[in-house]
């Protein structure tokens, strides 16, 4: 009997790092592979059913995740500027104007 329990095993997961051009390049193989835009994909659900699940599962992944390193690009560059700012209002350098244009 002990030769036929079920043994458990441990499946891992490989995590990704992508870039917000990494993304979008998979979106754009996924609107190229159906010859449709990711907003007609997400508005017309007769499109949507036409993309076999799994695919359907990694495009809204890929537009999640779009949305989210846009989210935290904007966020640090906000940041970013606004800490530009208030160095620049504490001294007046010619640096820190040079820093703000770029």
């Amino acid at each position: 009997m002990e030769g036929n329990v079920p043994v458990a095993t441990q499946t891992f997961l490989q995590e990704n790092y992508v870039t917000l051009e990494e993304v979008e390049n998979y979106i754009f193989r996924f609107e190229k592979r159906y010859g449709v835009s990711t907003s007609d994909y997400l508005k017309d659900q007769t499109v949507r059913s036409r993309i076999p699940e799994d695919d359907a599962f990694k495009w809204e992944a890929y537009i999640d995740h779009r949305r989210e390193l846009q989210r935290i690009s904007d966020e640090t560059r906000r940041e970013y500027l606004s800490g530009l700012r208030d160095s620049k209002s504490r001294d007046n350098d010619p640096a820190a104007d040079l820093l703000l244009a770029a």
